[in-house]
């Protein structure tokens, strides 16, 4: 995952961003009935392709909320390579059976 960045930080930060997830937004997660999922793919300057997977929500208030859940590098970007790794991702947070449309940046 992103190993054209280098250094402790990247991983401190990357393990404290995993435990706020799992801390604050999986909780909010687990009781919406519906997501829709945004995502992006871009080659980034170092020539890697880069994918993002954000999580769009309303919670029992009706406001909006919106979590990036997944930013890595892209092993394929077409066809089923993608699309595994993004069925992980929704896998890993439960939210396979929730998703209500799926909507790709240009």
């Amino acid at each position: 995952m992103f190993s054209h960045l280098k250094g402790h930080c990247w991983k401190r930060n990357f393990h404290l961003w995993l435990h706020c997830v799992d801390l604050y937004v999986q909780p909010q997660l687990d009781v919406t009935p519906i997501v829709m999922i945004t995502f992006d793919l871009w080659m980034s300057r170092s020539q890697h392709d880069n994918f993002s997977l954000i999580i769009n929500f309303l919670l029992v208030d009706w406001k909006p909320h919106h979590v990036t859940i997944g930013l890595f590098e892209a092993n394929d970007i077409m066809g089923m390579g993608l699309a595994k790794q993004l069925e992980a991702m929704l896998e890993k947070f439960g939210l396979t059976s929730k998703v209500l449309c799926y909507v790709k940046d240009n």
